[in-house]
């Protein structure tokens, strides 16, 4: 069984590729710093692939992708 993580509560530690929910839908998304301005002023999103049911505001929930004889 999967144990969804939710994103208000815990953020991901690293940058990567994640599984993600709004609940509904569930897809892969990749989670990337944002640098708005300057190296100081940054932000961590989620990118969706193209024609995803998702974006990255409505995304509450995710978890880590943990593939077949990956520990």
């Amino acid at each position: 069984m999967i144990e969804w993580i939710e994103f208000t509560v815990k953020k991901p530690e690293e940058e990567g590729k994640y599984l993600v929910s709004d609940g509904n839908n569930v897809d892969v998304a990749d989670y990337m710093l944002t640098y708005n301005y300057n190296i100081e002023d940054y932000e961590c999103k989620w990118y969706p692939r193209d024609l995803s049911p998702l974006d990255n505001e409505s995304i509450t929930h995710w978890v880590l992708i943990n593939l077949p004889g990956e520990a």
